[in-house]
């Protein structure tokens, strides 16, 4: 069932397109973003909860299954540092198609589109080239932390939106990260102030026991509004076109 509670108009400046987005052309304010994600949380805090709960069980069967086969195949109990690197590929690629369900959860929040409680899965087929862009994403921001520190935590903020742009925008893995990279770059600290505000709720959240329930969903909701003012959201064309002409109206 779509959840059809609306959130206030937004103006057609507060959409983005890629080409904008690359070249820098956009703009946004902190506390209206978090006022709008405040809103557009009261359409998703039931799908991340039930949804997050029965992601969070796969994982953690797969977590176990992937050390019971590796602690198998090695012979030993603590796996060295190739057995653990193998550990981490097999559940980046179980973590990162629902991670990309969830941020489109945020992002279709945003951009006023229907929402349900399937939709954090409903990116599955999409797995490789997410797969690919995350262990992209995961190597050049783990290098630049080693070689310097700055260049990862760089990275870390300037690769933030690859994911989506790959199954919105249907860019390829490097081209999804270099248009995050320069669209972030154009407005880095900025952004990362506001990432670091939701993460700071998040955690508030977490230590707070219950806190999450709103939190999280803040965090994505936040999220959504910043992608939608960046890049625009194709999904939004895509949702008219499927909407069937009205009887005597022409296309």
């Amino acid at each position: 069932m779509a959840l059809t509670e609306t959130l206030p108009a937004q103006a057609e400046a507060d959409y983005g397109n890629l080409d904008d987005a690359v070249a820098g052309r956009y703009d946004f304010d902190i506390v209206a973003v978090t006022r709008e994600a405040w809103l557009g949380t009261r359409g998703i805090k039931r799908i991340t909860i039930v949804a997050g709960l029965a992601v969070f069980g796969v994982v953690l069967v797969a977590g176990v299954l992937l050390t019971l086969l590796v602690t198998r195949v090695t012979g030993v109990e603590h796996p060295g540092l190739a057995a653990q690197l193998i550990m981490q590929l097999g559940l980046m690629t179980v973590v990162y198609p629902f991670l990309v369900g969830f941020l489109m959860l945020g992002i279709r929040r945003a951009a006023d589109l229907p929402v349900r409680f399937g939709t954090p899965f409903s990116y599955l087929g999409s797995t490789v080239p997410v797969i690919v862009t995350a262990i992209l994403m995961s190597f050049l921001t783990t290098l630049g932390l080693f070689l310097l520190v700055v260049p990862g935590v760089y990275l870390s903020v300037a690769y933030l939106f690859s994911l989506p742009l790959v199954v919105d925008k249907g860019l390829g893995p490097w081209a999804a990260m270099e248009a995050s990279r320069k669209a972030v770059t154009a407005h880095w600290f900025k952004l990362f102030a506001v990432f670091i505000l939701f993460g700071m709720l998040v955690l508030l959240g977490l230590l707070s026991v219950v806190g999450w329930i709103w939190t999280v969903p803040l965090w994505y909701a936040g999220y959504g509004v910043l992608y939608r003012v960046i890049f625009g959201v194709d999904e939004v064309g895509s949702a008219m076109a499927e909407v069937p002409a009205a009887p005597g109206t022409s296309t």
